[in-house]
This record gives C-alpha cells, sequence and structure tokens, in this order.
C-alpha cells in the first residue's frame, strides 16, 4: 500500500473529505514525499473509488499547496518552498507573540490544567519517540494559547495556511533534530503566561519561533530534495 490510513471514514463524511484528509496526513507526515508523483489510478484502486473523488481531493490539495498538477506531465507532492516557511514563520511569530498579550489577560484555571495536561502528554510521545504523536500535541498547545484567547478562528486561519511551515517543523521533529528544546521552549513559555508575565512570555515565544530559522538551515542541508530553494527578488 502506497499510504497509511490510519483513520476509518466517519459516517457522515463524504469519499471526498475522507480521501483528503487521508492523502494530507501522508503528506505533512512524509509518508508520501516531497516531488513524489502521484498518480489517480493508484489512489482509485486503493480507496476503492471512481476518478470523481480523487479528482476532487486533489483539487482540495492543490488548493492548500501541498500538490502541484501540471497538465500532460502528471501530479507531484509539492517541494517545500523556503520562501513560504520564512514568510509564515514572521506572519505566525507576530500573531503568536500578539495573542499571548491577550492569553496573559485571559487565562483560567482551567485552561492552566489542560495546558499542563498537554505538556505531559508531549512528555510522553517524547520517551516513545513518536514524532507524529508529539507533533499533534505540539500543534495542540499553540492551538490551546490561541482558544484561551478567544482566538480560536486566528488559529485555524494560520494553521490552515501554513502547510510548508508546518511540514518543516514535522520533518525537524521527525529526524529528533530538537525535540526535547521544544518541550522546554512550552514549559518555559505556560510559566510566564500562568504568571501573567507579558514580557516573559513574548521572550520565550521570540525563542521559540526563531528556532525554526536555525532548524532550516539543518534541514536544506540535510534533504535538499524535498526543497524549493529558489528565492524571489
Amino acid at each position: 500500500m502506497l499510504i497509511k490510513i490510519t483513520d476509518h471514514k466517519k459516517e457522515n463524511m463524504n469519499m471526498k473529505n475522507y480521501i483528503y484528509n487521508i492523502l494530507k496526513e501522508n503528506i505533512l507526515y512524509f509518508n508520501l514525499k516531497p516531488g513524489k508523483k502521484l498518480k489517480k489510478s493508484v489512489f482509485i484502486k486503493e480507496f476503492n473509488v471512481s476518478r470523481t473523488p480523487i479528482r476532487e481531493a486533489f483539487a482540495k490539495l492543490e488548493e492548500e499547496k501541498l500538490i502541484n498538477i501540471y497538465p500532460q506531465r502528471g501530479t507531484f507532492v509539492s517541494l517545500i518552498d523556503i520562501n513560504s516557511v520564512e514568510n509564515f514563520k514572521f506572519v505566525r511569530e507576530k500573531l503568536e507573540i500578539s495573542n499571548l498579550i491577550k492569553s496573559c489577560e485571559m487565562l483560567n484555571q482551567k485552561d492552566i490544567l489542560e495546558l499542563q495536561t498537554n505538556i505531559e502528554m508531549q512528555e510522553i510521545c517524547l520517551k516513545r519517540d513518536d514524532h507524529v504523536c508529539f507533533y499533534k500535541y505540539d500543534n495542540e498547545f499553540h492551538k490551546m494559547l490561541f482558544n484561551c484567547s478567544g482566538r480560536a478562528d486566528v488559529w485555524e486561519t494560520i494553521n490552515k495556511s501554513s502547510m510548508d511551515l508546518n511540514r518543516m517543523r514535522i520533518l525537524s521533529l521527525y529526524t529528533n533534530f530538537n525535540r526535547p528544546d521544544v518541550l522546554s521552549d512550552h514549559k518555559e513559555i505556560l510559566e510566564a503566561v500562568k504568571s501573567r508575565n507579558i514580557k516573559n512570555s513574548e521572550k520565550a515565544m521570540k525563542a521559540h519561533m526563531d528556532r525554526i530559522v536555525f532548524d532550516t538551515e539543518k534541514m536544506v542541508n540535510d534533504y535538499k530534495n524535498y526543497f524549493k530553494l529558489n528565492k524571489s527578488g
């Protein structure tokens, strides 16, 4: 089988969205690697469906820039665009830091307990050497910070728009490059937010986001074939 299927189809989910979710997860977690050619005929057989839901799922993936569709050439998993990584790292850093100011004001005891539980789960994933599990709780940690400030929609928007940045983060975790450092960052961020210390919260988040720059240099060097390196301007 070309892909890993980790979720069963929910009763109320149409086939297009089910296939989209499965393919997206396989791209994000590098089961389908950047540059990999995707053949509709293979997925028609694997999912036992007609061409229509495959074509519709491909259209959604192309919209999120996870695949490139070239007439007469075929469909390929998109390379990770370094420009996109840098641009969305900039955007996300500004929004994350700005959000922490509101989080410091609005965080309640329930939020604190949920964030602490999340960090405990990150520790379990780290001990199990499970990078997929770790990434999911890592992402959830940041989502929770937006939720407790009343800005859940902002998180959903930036998370959906920054797929290249997300793939970079997953690749870094997959190589075990900085998982302990990421966990340490999260603990520092939580302690600063709990104490309502805006200055320390901003400093901790800035250091956390700056880690991505260092990751980029190492990942590009180790996985050159995964990246689109041309820079505009």
